[in-house]
């Protein structure tokens, strides 16, 4: 009878371990989604800036309105993503990386997209040159957020038990 129940005691301790395990890589696979889509369009948004994209006048009003929606967009979108991944039930082993995904969101959200609408609404090509600048100080700062996310990410998922491929992770 003690074989049995110490048998049914370590059978349940193995499914709750596996149930973590299935949960970490549910939530993982949604908060890596969550967290790439974000990048691809502020990545997309100032390719845009780079090329010119966001250099619409005044006068040129469906072009510059286009312009500001577009700018404006990206804060909507990533505050949209931001609050459904804010919602993610993930394990304590996650927490790092989540709430560093969350503040990536945030800054996005609050610190490059004010500065790009500031930049469309701009019309002075001098004021633009700083604002520009300013765009890219910002760009370079979430970089390294990224990096910083990425490696929570890895470390997240070594503790989880998760079998990763290193490689492919850092290579995006």
């Amino acid at each position: 009878m003690k074989k049995q129940l110490l048998l049914l005691l370590l059978l349940d301790l193995c499914m709750a371990s596996s149930c973590n395990n299935n949960r970490d890589f549910a939530y993982n696979e949604k908060m890596t989604s969550n967290f790439y889509s974000c990048k691809e369009r502020l990545d997309d948004k100032h390719h845009k800036l780079a090329k010119g994209g966001f250099d619409s006048e005044k006068n040129d009003i469906i072009s510059h309105e286009m312009d500001l929606r577009d700018a404006k967009n990206l804060a909507e979108y990533t505050n949209e993503t931001k609050n459904e991944a804010s919602t993610l039930e993930h394990s304590h082993e996650a927490d790092a990386f989540h709430t560093n995904v969350l503040t990536y969101m945030s800054k996005i959200a609050d610190e490059y997209t004010p500065l790009l609408v500031k930049y469309v609404e701009e019309q002075d090509t001098s004021a633009r040159k700083v604002i520009r600048l300013q765009l890219e100080t910002r760009r370079d700062a979430l970089h390294a957020l990224e990096d910083k996310c990425q490696e929570l990410q890895i470390a997240f998922l070594k503790k989880a038990g998760i079998k990763i491929n290193t490689e492919s992770i850092q290579q995006n």
